[in-house]
Order: structure tokens, then sequence, then C-alpha cells
């Protein structure tokens, strides 16, 4: 059963909005592909958090965060979807990650417009803005998210 997730302060989006900017500035996809994921552990082996960096090939800038082995099986489900006879659209429905990636301003929400705005972001070029997407099943928190 999912637990139910409250909306994240301004606080919280601030430390988030601070880490990715950070992660952009180190350029992780010119050392990873999509499909290396990076495992780190904190207290016990469940408590594993991985992460998929995005933008290797040029296309899409972000990083991808699963939380625990059920996170981590959300992404073999993606990346395996054709060989299990899964739909896109089911497996997409399935993920539990969080997502930040740079995208183009017509891709934000006025929600996330005003997050960037009232935290001070200021973004300029053609992929350049920040947008984060928390994914929790069947629902999706911050972006456009799949139902």
């Amino acid at each position: 059963m999912d637990r139910v997730r409250t909306e994240a302060s301004l606080e919280q989006w601030g430390i988030l909005y601070k880490a990715a900017t950070r992660i952009k500035e180190r350029k992780p996809w010119e050392k990873f592909w999509d499909m290396d994921l990076i495992g780190i552990r904190y207290g016990a082996e469940e408590d594993t958090v991985f992460f998929s960096i995005l933008g290797r090939g040029g296309d899409c800038y972000g990083i991808v965060v699963y939380e625990g082995y059920e996170g981590l099986n959300s992404f073999l489900m993606l990346t395996m979807q054709e060989r299990m006879n899964l739909s896109t659209q089911y497996a997409m429905s399935r993920q539990k990650n969080l997502t930040c990636y740079w995208g183009n301003r017509d891709e934000l929400t006025e929600k996330q417009r005003k997050i960037i705005k009232d935290l001070g972001y200021s973004y300029l070029g053609a992929s350049a803005q920040l947008q984060c997407d928390l994914r929790s099943r069947y629902s999706s928190y911050g972006g456009k998210g799949y139902r």
C-alpha cells in the first residue's frame, strides 16, 4: 500500500532545487548513461537509493531517484517492459521515483513556475527549466503525471 504524501514546503523545494542545480553544474551525464545505476546504501540494505543519470545521449538532462527495491523494480519494469510484454503506459503508471530534469519552459505547470519564481531561480535558454516530478504509482506530484 502506498503512503499518502503531503505537498512539499517551499523550503523543501528550495533544498531540492539547490541540490539539482549543483548536480547540473557537475554534469554527471558526461560520465554516466541512463542505464548505469548508482546505488547508495544508507542503513539497512533495503534502504538503498538508486540513481539513474539522464542526458549522455544529449536529449534530456536530469536525474531519476528510486527509493529502495520497490523503486528499483519500477526502473527494471520500465527498461524491460517490451520483453515483459507490458505496454509503455502500464510501465509508466507503475513508476515510483523522483525525476528532476531540465526541459522547456512551456512544459512547466503554473505551480512549478510559481515555485521557481518564489525561490528566486531564473533559467534561461532552451532545455534549461528545472522540473521535478514525484511519481508514486498512479499519481504524479508537481508534473503532468500519468493516471
